[in-house]
């Protein structure tokens, strides 16, 4: 893989396995989108942040096209540098949180040559599972976690399982320290503070 330019990151599934929770429910999508690449598409994956778009791309099947993540905001040159290898045949992979044009930015005037693949929000069934499997993973007693406890969690995170593994696995740091496991909506907070690129927490 060449890397177009740092704006972009650069990624391949060899090197950055995906978290399992972020692909319960997506048999069917992954089957999809392994086809689509095969067929030397290009792709672009859309839909909120944290649905599982990253992951998705990280579980495909080996292959050589450049992914980049995200695709939206990027500056003019370094779109007009994918748009000159796309024209030499280079096959792209790409997420964005939106269609929308404003938000695209500079690659809006050629994203229509992707085949767009929406990744929709995780039903309430497939998301207690994702709350409850990344529970166990990061040895949060399952005694302390009650049912209206993983509730709380799967409403929070609308859908959208790295929001929940981003709030349970600070929830789970919070109990390592405390022995206190915190509420849902205070895990939440806390975990978006860090994604914001806060580095202090919240007390």
């Amino acid at each position: 893989m060449t890397q177009l330019a740092p704006a972009a990151m650069i990624t391949s599934s060899a090197t950055h396995p995906a978290t399992p929770g972020l692909l319960f429910g997506r048999d069917e999508l992954l089957a999809r989108l392994n086809g689509l690449v095969e067929a030397g598409d290009d792709v672009l994956l859309w839909g909120p942040r944290g649905v599982g778009k990253t992951a998705l791309i990280a579980a495909l099947h080996p292959h050589h096209a450049t992914i980049i993540d995200p695709f939206e905001h990027m500056h003019s040159w370094h779109a007009a540098r994918v748009l000159r290898a796309m024209d030499r045949g280079t096959q792209f992979v790409a997420a964005s949180r939106s269609l929308d044009r404003a938000l695209l930015g500079a690659v809006r005037r050629f994203a229509w040559r992707f085949t767009t693949v929406r990744v929709p929000v995780l039903t309430r069934v497939w998301m207690r599972r994702v709350v409850v499997r990344e529970c166990q993973l990061n040895r949060i007693p399952l005694s302390r976690v009650t049912d209206a406890w993983v509730r709380a969690a799967v409403r929070l995170a609308k859908g959208c399982p790295g929001a929940a593994i981003a709030l349970v696995r600070v929830a789970a740091e919070r109990h390592a320290l405390t022995g206190n496991l915190p509420s849902p909506i205070a895990a939440q907070i806390e975990a978006r503070v860090r994604q914001e690129g806060f580095t202090g927490r919240l007390q």
